[in-house]
């Protein structure tokens, strides 16, 4: 088992239970939880520990050109995230590894393979999901344990997310009622089918990001998790993300935070309230309001505001920013597919860190 100098605290709390992932501990977790990935890849060979290693980026190229990315554009990308590995702390704020996980283990391989057949198999899809998780987790503890970060690189379709139950606080709500009215696919089956969950799935990254768990009796399936590790991931093109890697990289790893803005419409002004407080003096929250014209929004954001909260209620391209006392919608934010659509067309927004919460998934 591997275990980092900390001997108390939350990282040395991480490190232990990440080193059980080669071992065969989980009697030392609490009762009724569960080390997520004690199975771990006992055929999987692992790099010599290095302990400089604080990142860990997941990467499967030979998936993206297998969905229809350009080899070009792939290759390209795996250029540029090399790049991106060898530079210093000076350069890009952090020392990383690759992760590959294109089959790394027969294990991996064939919880891989089932998900691709059945991509809107929410089975298929979670057991894809703790077979990379297994495997990661076991990757960091052998040889990376003190990495705290991890990057995946891709969407759902590239490395997927866990399919978690609908709460169904509000049925009418659901996600299985939502996606009902959209167009078919793998993507819409897996959010609305029921499979025992009877409100359809939301998604999420955070099975990545934690190495225990417990059932909380609520009857979904659902899983209170315990992030040890703090988790990202890339969902843009390949060509879209050497970009973004090349202006991280031309920033040093660095932005700017002087202009700061919080929005928060809608029944989400408590959110929009809470980000402004953690953003602290001279944040602009002049838009936590629950009701705004979407124009206003346009031109706080073309102010050149370098970090953004925004939050509402909507979908995953747009948000209400303006409804009436019966929270009936008169006006919304849309993000659109493209540089041509929905208001995002009239902003100016290179530079700007953007974070947002919302309904299915938040606008994207």
């Amino acid at each position: 088992m591997v275990v980092a100098k900390e001997t108390t605290g939350r990282f040395a709390r991480r490190r232990v239970l990440a080193g059980a992932a080669v071992g065969a501990v989980a009697a030392a977790l609490p009762a009724g939880v569960r080390a997520l990935d004690q199975a771990a890849a006992p055929e999987a060979r692992f790099d010599a520990v290095d302990t400089t290693i604080d990142t860990v980026i997941l990467i499967n190229y030979e998936r993206m050109k297998s969905v229809g990315y350009s080899n070009s554009d792939v290759s390209a990308l795996e250029t540029r995230i090399t790049s991106l590995i060898g530079f210093g702390y000076s350069t890009a704020q952090m020392k990383a590894k690759t992760i590959n996980l294109n089959g790394p283990t027969t294990t991996v391989k064939n919880a891989q393979d089932a998900w691709y057949l059945q991509m809107g198999n929410k089975s298929k899809n979670n057991a894809a999901v703790t077979a990379f998780v297994d495997y990661v987790h076991a990757v960091i503890a052998a040889s990376y344990p003190n990495a705290w970060r991890i990057i995946i690189v891709g969407t759902h379709e590239i490395t997927p997310m866990w399919a978690r139950g609908e709460d169904q606080y509000w049925p009418d709500a659901s996600e299985k009622t939502w996606a009902a009215g959209k167009a078919a696919g793998w993507f819409t089956d897996l959010m609305e089918t029921t499979n025992g969950d009877g409100g359809g799935h939301w998604f999420t990254d955070e099975m990545y990001a934690n190495l225990q768990s417990y059932n909380d009796g609520q009857g979904t399936g659902d899983r209170r998790l315990i992030p040890e590790y703090a988790v990202g991931r890339l969902v843009e093109t390949p060509a879209q993300i050497k970009a973004l890697i090349d202006e991280y990289v031309r920033r040093r790893g660095t932005f700017q935070v002087t202009n700061r803005l919080s929005c928060g419409a809608y029944d989400f002004t408590d959110g929009g309230a809470a980000a402004a407080d953690a953003m602290g003096s001279g944040v602009d929250d002049t838009l936590v309001d629950p009701s705004y014209a979407s124009s206003s929004l346009v031109t706080r954001l073309n102010s050149k505001h370098d970090l953004v909260y925004l939050s509402g209620h909507g979908t995953h391209n747009r948000f209400v920013t303006e409804c009436d006392a019966s929270w009936n919608s008169n006006g919304s934010f849309y993000s659109g597919t493209d540089a041509s659509q929905g208001d995002m067309k009239e902003v100016a927004g290179a530079g700007a860190v953007i974070t947002c919460a919302g309904c299915h998934c938040g606008i994207s």
